[in-house]
């Protein structure tokens, strides 16, 4: 389990960030928003691998992505040995949404 603050959404406000294990591989980010004196989730992810979530800026437009890993399981392979895609999400203003990495010229991926 994780905890961090980071402004997420880029309103000027760090949001709070709570990433856990779900299941039996899988990993789970819940973000919260202080938003009329009382917390509030603003938005979810969920993936079936144990990697977690990584923040940070991965293709240099100074807005923040949350990465992940996903099973490909279009190689047919038990999940133990399929290989994983990299997942990236971005804030829309509203909710995240998935960028695919093949867009972005990724620093770090």
């Amino acid at each position: 389990m994780g905890v961090e603050y980071v402004d997420i959404d880029g309103d000027g406000r760090k949001e709070m960030l709570v990433q856990y294990p779900a299941g039996a591989h899988g990993s789970q980010l819940r973000i919260f928003a202080w938003r009329q004196s009382e917390f509030s989730e603003i938005g979810h992810l969920g993936v079936g691998t144990p990697v977690g979530f990584d923040i940070g800026d991965f293709d240099g437009d100074g807005k923040l992505e949350i990465r992940t890993e996903e099973t490909d399981w279009s190689a047919g392979l038990p999940y133990v040995t399929a290989p994983r895609i990299t997942l990236l999400y971005r804030w829309n203003g509203s909710a995240f949404e998935e960028v695919s990495p093949k867009k972005l010229d990724l620093k770090d991926a």
